[in-house]
């Protein structure tokens, strides 16, 4: 783990223009085209308002506690067709592309200098933009533009070459070697159809949070409007990752690793910019380690979703903090040795997401994908999944692990365990939202045979599971016995020899991921706060 963090936090994010909303606004910019059927106003007039009021407001914050952007950005988008006069003009300030006309408005304290020329180096697939004729030489917090040395006689300064670098070895592995389709042709906005990446100042210069980089659609075409939302899409990167914004000792860790993050973004908008939020990350941070696999940079979100297993995998609204990012490792369960599918089942989840029903849901995407790579559905696999967590550092190649220095897995921080159990005990009870579980230290006593036993409400899929571990954190042996059942009720996990282990623990998991329609911006799951009554005999 990197030990020059700090209080820096991490935001990674995608503008998605009103991902999970009824309809999407007409971008930034851009304006109707013949034949084009105008976008349905998801706001009021009010509503879009109060909208722009809080997304500046939001934005402008020096707290980095309260900042969430993707959130405020979408929603702005979708408010923006019922935004009028100086409201909207400032709307689209926000939302375009560098540079824009007022510096002032630019999200998250950028900065490309008023009225600059562009610079510009091509490669194969992308035009990287950044700020000409300008005199500072040095990255250093205030400077509006990277730094200009070129001491390897490229013509483009080294920082801009370390982009295009990044950029093309995250489309060689994405599209190349892990076969994503392409990105959608930007129909020659940024001069051609190559994809545009913009350097600039993304760093709030009061004291406030530090975004590492964003991707954003100004598709105004009928098939990113409305069904099948598939949009084009540009990417804006920080100009230098210095160690006084970001606080990393080489910053060419978060250069390449948002790169590859906001890149797999724009994939993504190739597929359903409509698909859920916390689908959108966790895959996006999943592909950073495809990319550059010795970076390890997604391992820092793991803190945050160590403390946060009652938290629904599915969470991703204001509020929600990293944990959003650091379910990556669901992705890497799914792709390695834990659920075993390899890494096509997460592209077949992203390709199936307007075939589930209801379309763009998450869950099915996922459940869709599995069963189609020969598993038994997302419940029975989150299952799985969730007892593999109570001992995740062991190198058994649920995790990413190949690192011979320092494997992935040998990283991973404990999930924190709620509470404990021992035989002939006082029963536990609690609550579990969906896609949420609960580990428990197992303290067997003298017993040298335990039954876990856990009765749950009607129809709620469950799982359940005993995980005893023999040896040290890194290189012990597991076993377990995990039970799953589609109809709650009653469900008995049993572990023996347990006085060999030198940790047993308890798993309960809400396995339910079922809906019935929406709730605001997300959806309304039907298995929330669900009672569990647990034994250990």
């Amino acid at each position: 783990m990197l030990e020059t963090e700090g209080t820096v936090r991490r935001m990674r994010t995608a503008v998605l223009i009103s991902a999970g909303i009824a309809a999407l606004a007409l971008p930034a910019g851009a304006s109707a085209q013949a034949g084009d059927e105008p976008a349905e106003a998801v706001f009021t007039a009010a509503e879009a308002s109060a909208q722009l009021e809080q997304a500046v407001e939001a934005l402008a914050t020096t707290d980095p506690a309260a900042a969430h952007p993707t959130d405020e950005l979408r929603h702005l988008a979708a408010a923006l067709p019922s935004l009028e006069g100086p409201e909207r003009r400032q709307a689209r300030a926000i939302l375009s592309r560098p540079p824009a006309n007022d510096a002032a408005r630019e999200p998250f304290g950028a900065e490309w200098p008023r009225n600059p020329g562009a610079e510009t180096l091509e490669t194969a697939h992308f035009v990287i933009h950044w700020p000409e004729g300008l005199s500072c030489s040095a990255p250093k917090q205030g400077c509006p533009e990277p730094d200009l040395t070129d001491e390897s006689g490229s013509s483009a300064p080294d920082y801009i070459d370390q982009v295009a670098a990044a950029a093309e070895q995250s489309l060689a592995v994405q599209n190349g070697e892990l076969g994503w389709p392409n990105p959608k042709p930007d129909d020659g906005k940024g001069g051609d159809d190559r994809i545009d990446v913009y350097v600039a100042d993304i760093c709030n210069e009061n004291g406030g949070s530090c975004i590492f980089g964003y991707a954003n659609t100004d598709d105004s075409s009928p098939t990113c409007q409305s069904p099948p939302f598939k949009c084009f899409a540009y990417l804006v990167l920080d100009n230098d990752y210095n160690f006084e914004e970001f606080g990393y000792a080489d910053p060419g860790v978060p250069l390449r690793v948002t790169t590859a993050h906001e890149y797999n973004h724009i994939l993504q908008f190739r597929l359903d910019t409509m698909q859920d939020g916390w689908m959108f990350e966790s895959t996006a941070v999943w592909s950073e380690e495809q990319v550059f696999p010795d970076d390890d940079d997604w391992l820092f979100y793991l803190d945050a979703w160590k403390r946060t297993p009652r938290q629904p995998l599915t969470k991703f609204t204001a509020g929600g903090g990293l944990k959003v990012y650091g379910s990556a490792v669901w992705n890497h369960w799914l792709e390695l040795e834990g659920g075993d599918y390899g890494p096509d089942v997460i592209l077949d989840a992203w390709k199936g997401s307007r075939k589930t029903k209801p379309k763009d849901f998450a869950v099915a995407a996922y459940d869709r994908a599995i069963k189609r790579n020969g598993g038994k559905g997302f419940s029975q696999e989150f299952g799985r999944f969730a007892a593999a967590t109570a001992e995740w550092q062991v190198e058994d190649g649920d995790f990413p692990g190949d690192d011979a220095n320092e494997p992935d897995e040998t990283q991973f921080p404990d999930v924190e365990r709620d509470g404990g159990l021992k035989p002939g005990g006082k029963r536990k009870r609690f609550k579990l939202d969906h896609t949420a579980y609960r580990l428990l230290d197992v303290d067997p006593g003298s017993r040298n045979v335990l039954k876990l036993r856990v009765k749950a409400r009607h129809n709620v899929r469950t799982a359940i599971a005993l995980v005893g571990r023999i040896g040290d954190r890194e290189t012990g042996d597991i076993d377990k016995d995990l039970e799953y059942t589609g109809k709650g009720r009653r469900l008995t996990a049993r572990l023996g020899d347990v006085q060999e282990y030198d940790r047993v623990t308890a798993m309960v998991a809400n396995a339910d991921g079922r809906i019935r329609g929406r709730a605001g911006n997300d959806w309304n799951y039907t298995r929330d706060n669900q009672r569990f009554r647990v034994t250990l005999r």
